[in-house]
């Protein structure tokens, strides 16, 4: 088995949602997140500084129903362009 890449919150947070994740609730720093197309596919990102530990992003990605090597083969989690950013805390809760 390969290593996860290294991402921060707001990378995997946006890479969930171009997944088809969207963000249910928010408490605190802690974004729990639905599949719109099946509901039972649910996840919570903790959105903390740094990078997220392989055990944690490990775990988030079993419970969003995403293999490990997809999701590392996959540039899901990089950013779209050279001047991309985040905007997580803004981002509208459907």
């Amino acid at each position: 088995m390969s290593r996860l890449p290294q991402v921060t919150a707001r990378k995997l947070l946006a890479a969930l949602q171009r997944e088809g994740f969207v963000i249910d609730r928010v408490k605190g720093s802690h974004y729990f997140l639905r599949h719109k197309d099946s509901p039972d596919r649910r996840t919570v990102v903790a959105l903390h500084s740094g990078d997220i530990p392989q055990g944690p992003l490990r775990d988030i990605l079993k419970q969003a129903g995403l293999s490990r090597e997809a999701f590392s083969r996959s540039d899901a989690w990089r950013p779209p362009s050279a001047g991309w950013r985040c905007a997580a805390p803004f981002l509208r809760i459907t």
